[in-house]
């Protein structure tokens, strides 16, 4: 153990700062006796200041150092050094300076030196260094009580405490507790409980956070393995059905090779089939003739060899006559056919040459005919009533075609302006449908923030029901401390009252009078008073168990009044102590069978709406393609249509091209025709058409100039018409290049992209629905997951209010037993009275000490029983209101709890307009105005 040795005053108080006072302490007691004014209270003063640092009450201003007026110095210097063993027996020396200075206005001025504590590294050896550490690189304040092995409090407030404050234990609860508290070190202890308490909150909080997070984590990573393992089947899929795809293209080649094969096979069984035909024919036709021949011939079945003979002969030489017959016969035939065939050949020239100008001129009153009709439907059609009557010259019709063309270009220009205007209302259609978008999106992202809100409050509404499910503190508890208190203020008060006025000295004067008398009497009462108490330590613990059956039912009441609403609300039946608990527990099962069924739907939709969502991409991400495939296509097509479309464009190149064709046929019969003409106008001196004489020769000069001009015009117009037939030749060779294309396009944009945008609109419309059917989902599995929340806490209430019913059930039986054993035995005097009654005999009772220490024992005992009374009210005082703080923060959480709930369900409300908000936006398609796009023709020439 540790212990002080000597101590060195210089400076300090009466003690002069010219010479050091020392004093021995001895082992075990050391007595400093002096009169008033020598010291000694200094010296303990001069203990506390060495080694807690702490100067005495009312020494602020340097009073505790010796005056410098008295000094006659301007400046005194003060120490104190205390020589001690500390807890291991080392000797060790502990020093503090101090300085007051005086200065010319008479103040006072103290600063406190440098102190030092020093000891030897090793004191058994003789060559031991002093070691010397100072306030520069320690804490004197906390070394000294350390090596003294004593703390600060307590060598402040016990071993070294100043007379001023010596007093210290009848102070007030509060700075007494504080007292205690340092000098037993309770503070620290209860800081790190209350440290640990918060710190295992925070811990059980961010457990809790990090397993929501974890079960979040495990859900996404056991998504992420489902649509890993789609898209590893997907991808083999796709692997399989290129490998498939090879095969059937191998497949469809070899079945090409065999169609061909085939093919040539059935040509060739076709020209057999032909060839056999032909001589099938043949044959018959040979079986005819010789049928015909046989009945020009006579069968001679009865004639002779030599008649037959000569019947050849006869035969022959009929044969002979009629061949020289037939071949002048042939001769003269030849002749005439080859007349009839001159004459026949003149005749069919003759034929053709009527035939071709009867069609041209047949073609030309159609075309005049056609041209009227055409006039007089565009005059209706365009509203020209000057030419809806018949046109009988030429000078109507061109004016008819200039004015066609004026009005054309007045149609072309505002044909122009309406593209214009079409193309304008487009982009401010584009416009409005990307707001929509953007609309859409950003109520898309309100919605997120409202589900992400929405999460976040729900965690927090879990924080708080683990915080109000870990408070365990009811109205029941803090109704029983209040009554506590106050009965034990009422017990104080009353103790008091009755220890002021029990006057025990002057009773222990007046009883030293009697108190040897009645002493057998006196024995016979305390015998008789002893087996009072022992009935009176039963009647005790009848009040007792009392007490406990009413606290217990008021902590009863006190549940059914805080919890009887929400159980009543939750189990639809009344709060019975002895059977909710089975009750909520039967409710608690079900909950969480349908929250089990929640969750597994919530799980089955939400799949439902990611297999939707990836389709949905699919098809956009193929809309997306083809609509580029088309585009491709069409940027092809257009710059060989040039914006025309391709059916047409075939249609009138071939319509060109026969066009063309007839003209380069009627070149040759043009020629021939007006060279004819000329060689018969010469001849007769008459046009060869309407076989007018001419009259004279200027005439006939205009009709050969008029003819020779139609021949020579015709080589050029036939090489500009073969120029330009090859040119619409080459041109529909271009359409018929891009019409596969053409049938491509078409069908991409007819079929395929119709459907998927068809297909698409559909997922769209089954994901919002999906959506809302998720959402639905989770909102349900959120308030079954608050309602077992709200089970528990009922659960637990439940529980607490079964465990009360069965404990009173417990106390009512041993108050039934102590009853019972109180009616056994008889007695009907009390232990007051006997106690009155040994009162009045110790009055008489010579016994005088024993009668003294009796009452000095009952004043002390009721000194300690206000003492631990007061005791016991503190610790009640702290208790209600740790209660109290603690119901006030219950009652706070259950309130932010609340208002936790109705954001939520504000939220909610916020959710299902944004989602009828995307919904309506979804709905809407845009609109696509059209533009007429018209296909420009060279107008009408009078050719």
């Amino acid at each position: 153990m540790s212990q002080i040795d000597k101590l060195a005053i210089r400076g300090i108080r009466s003690f002069d700062n010219q010479s050091i006072a020392v004093i021995q302490f001895y082992s075990p007691l050391t007595v400093i006796v002096g009169h008033n004014g020598s010291g000694k209270t200094t010296i303990i003063e001069s203990l506390k200041y060495i080694t807690t640092g702490d100067l005495p009450p009312n020494t602020k201003g340097g009073a505790f150092v010796h005056d410098p007026s008295i000094a006659g110095e301007s400046v005194v210097m003060a120490e104190v050094l205390l020589r001690f063993k500390n807890l291991a027996g080392a000797k060790l020396i502990a020093s503090r300076r101090l300085q007051v200075s005086k200065k010319k206005n008479t103040a006072l001025t103290m600063k406190t030196l440098e102190g030092t504590l020093s000891y030897n590294d090793d004191s058994s050896a003789p060559n031991s260094k002093r070691r010397t550490i100072s306030t520069k690189c320690a804490e004197m304040d906390s070394e000294v009580p350390r090596h003294l092995g004593i703390s600060k409090a307590i060598l402040e407030n016990v071993i070294f405490c100043h007379q001023e404050e010596s007093n210290w234990p009848l102070s007030e609860p509060a700075s007494l507790k504080k007292k205690f508290d340092e000098i037993f070190e309770a503070t620290k202890y209860t800081k790190a409980l209350d440290n640990i308490k918060s710190i295992k909150k925070e811990a059980a909080v961010e457990l809790k956070v990090d397993k929501e997070k974890y079960a979040a984590l495990v859900v996404d990573k056991n998504r992420a393995e489902k649509l890993q393992n789609t898209i590893d089947k997907l991808t083999a899929g796709i692997s399989a059905k290129k490998e498939q795809y090879k095969e059937l293209e191998i497949k469809v080649k070899d079945l090409g090779e065999s169609n061909k094969s085939f093919y040539e096979q059935a040509a060739r069984f076709h020209q057999v089939v032909n060839e056999h035909s032909t001589l099938s024919d043949k044959k018959a036709n040979k079986a005819k003739i010789a049928e015909d021949l046989k009945e020009d011939m006579v069968e001679m079945a009865d004639s002779t060899m030599s008649q037959l003979h000569e019947q050849r002969e006869q035969s022959k030489s009929s044969l002979s006559s009629h061949t020289q017959r037939l071949a002048s016969a042939k001769s003269e035939l030849a002749t005439v056919e080859g007349e009839l065939t001159k004459s026949r050949q003149k005749h069919q020239a003759k034929l053709t040459e009527f035939g071709q100008l009867k069609a041209q001129a047949q073609r030309k009153l159609a075309a005049l005919g056609e041209r009227q009709k055409i006039i007089v439907d565009v005059s209706s059609t365009h509203n020209i009533p000057e030419f809806q009557l018949e046109i009988t010259n030429e000078y109507q019709v061109t004016e008819f075609f200039n004015l066609l063309r004026d009005r054309q270009k007045l149609v072309v220009t505002k044909l122009q302006s309406t593209k214009t205007a079409g193309k304008k209302a487009e982009e401010e259609r584009q416009t409005e449908i990307y707001e929509l978008k953007n609309q859409r999106g950003a109520t898309q992202q309100q919605k997120q923030a409202c589900s992400d809100r929405m999460s976040v409050i729900r965690v927090k509404i879990q924080n708080l029901m683990d915080q109000i499910g870990g408070i365990k503190v009811t109205k029941g508890d803090i109704k029983y401390l209040s009554e506590n208190l106050e009965a034990k203020l009422e017990s104080s008060k009353n103790l008091k009252e009755e220890n002021e006025n029990a006057g025990h000295d002057q009773r222990i004067k007046a009883k030293q009078e009697g108190i040897r008398q009645l002493e057998d009497a006196r024995e016979n009462l305390h015998a008789e008073l002893v087996g009072l108490n022992r009935e009176s330590d039963t009647r005790a613990k009848l009040s007792l168990k009392r007490s406990d059956v009413m606290r217990k039912q008021q902590g009863i009441e006190a549940l059914i009044e805080e919890h009887g609403a929400k159980f009543r609300e939750l189990v639809k039946m009344e709060f019975a102590p002895k059977t909710a608990e089975k009750e909520i527990i039967s409710v608690l099962r079900m909950t969480e069978r349908t929250l089990s069924e929640a969750t597994q739907h919530y799980t089955k939709v939400t799949k439902d709406m990611q297999t939707i969502e990836t389709k949905l991409q699919m098809n956009k991400s193929n809309l997306a393609s083809t609509e580029a495939e088309l585009e491709t296509l069409e940027k092809k097509i257009n710059r060989v249509t040039k914006g025309t479309s391709l059916t047409s464009g075939i249609r009138d190149t071939e319509l060109e091209i026969q066009d063309l064709q007839r003209d380069l046929n009627a070149v040759g019969f043009l020629v021939a025709f007006h060279e004819k003409l000329l060689r018969d106008s010469k001849e007769p001196n008459k046009c060869g058409i309407c076989h007018r004489m001419f009259k004279n020769e200027e005439e006939m000069a205009v009709f050969e100039r008029h003819c020779q001009n139609t021949i020579d015009r015709q080589p050029a117009e036939k090489v500009q018409n073969e120029t330009k037939l090859q040119g619409w030749k080459a041109q529909l060779e271009r359409f018929k290049k891009i019409l596969p294309l053409d049938i491509s396009a078409t069908k991409l944009r007819d079929t395929d992209i119709t459907n998927l945008k068809k297909e698409i609109s559909t997922l769209e419309s089954q994901f919002d629905s999906a959506s809302r059917k998720v959402e639905e989902a989770k909102i349900k599995v959120d308030k079954l997951k608050d309602l077992i929340g709200e089970l528990e806490i009922c659960k637990r209430s439940a529980a607490d209010a079964s465990r009360m019913s069965e404990e009173i059930d417990e106390l009512q039986n041993e108050i039934k037993n102590l009853e019972r054993d109180l009616e056994s035995s008889g007695t009907k005097r009390t232990a007051d009275q006997v106690q009155e009654e040994l009162d009045d005999l110790q009055l008489q009772i010579g016994e005088s000490k024993r009668e003294l220490e009796s009452h000095i024992a009952d004043r002390d005992r009721k000194r300690m029983a206000i003492h631990n009374l007061e005791s016991e009210i503190h610790q009640l005082e702290l208790n209600l209101n740790s209660k109290r703080q603690q119901k006030k923060e219950r009652d706070t959480f259950e309130a932010q709890r609340e208002d936790f709930k109705k954001e939520i369900a504000d939220l909610e409300q916020k959710t299902k307009v944004h989602s009828f908000t995307i919904f309506s936006h979804a709905t809407l398609t845009p609109r696509n105005d059209a533009i007429v796009q018209t296909d420009y023709r060279e107008p009408l020439t009078e050719n």
